[in-house]
């Protein structure tokens, strides 16, 4: 019998022939819906948004496909939500929104810009570079909003740990939020 060490997809293959990858035989479905989103901030000091006609202005980000790990869904969502190539830096905080069907759980990592241009999609009409002040003016959506001050905490205060929060929107309420 083999161990799982020694257990290569060539060896998979062969103990189970029925079965022609692991995507087949385990369903694409979760119990939360996965999304990952950047704080990026440029050497001026602006931070990258992205308008949604949904959510308004927001950090880039959205939903990691199936086979995806959260670090490449990010890389993907932003390069499409904004045009540019980005290094994630690190994992900022963890958010459940518990009121959405089905749940979502958001990772929010800060991320370091290496390259691209800015361009707009037909899903986020509007991109842009903002100093905080104004960013912070142009974020209407509260669960935006969180992610906003979180963001900025770790850029602008060097706030270490991550940040976990539980929270459900219509109206929107912060359930459980803390640094761990």
């Amino acid at each position: 019998m083999l161990s799982l060490n020694e257990l290569q997809p060539e060896s998979f293959n062969t103990l189970f022939p029925i079965v022609k990858n692991m995507s087949e035989a385990l369903p694409l479905t979760s119990a939360q819906l996965l999304c990952a989103a950047a704080c990026i901030q440029d050497e001026q000091g602006r931070y990258l948004l992205v308008r949604t006609p949904l959510r308004g202005w927001e950090f880039p980000g959205g939903v990691v496909e199936p086979g995806e790990s959260l670090t490449t869904g990010l890389l993907r969502e932003v390069e499409e939500e904004s045009g540019y190539a980005v290094k994630p830096l690190r994992l900022l905080a963890l958010m459940s929104n518990i009121s959405s069907h089905p749940p979502k759980l958001i990772a929010l990592y800060s991320a370091q810009l290496i390259g691209g241009s800015l361009k707009t999609s037909a899903e986020t009409p509007e991109v842009g570079w903002f100093l905080s002040e104004a960013a912070e003016t142009l974020i209407q959506h509260p669960a935006n909003a969180l992610r906003w001050q979180i963001g900025r905490a770790a850029t602008e205060t060097a706030q270490t740990g991550i940040y976990h929060a539980v929270y459900t929107l219509f109206p929107f309420e912060l359930i459980e939020g803390k640094y761990y």
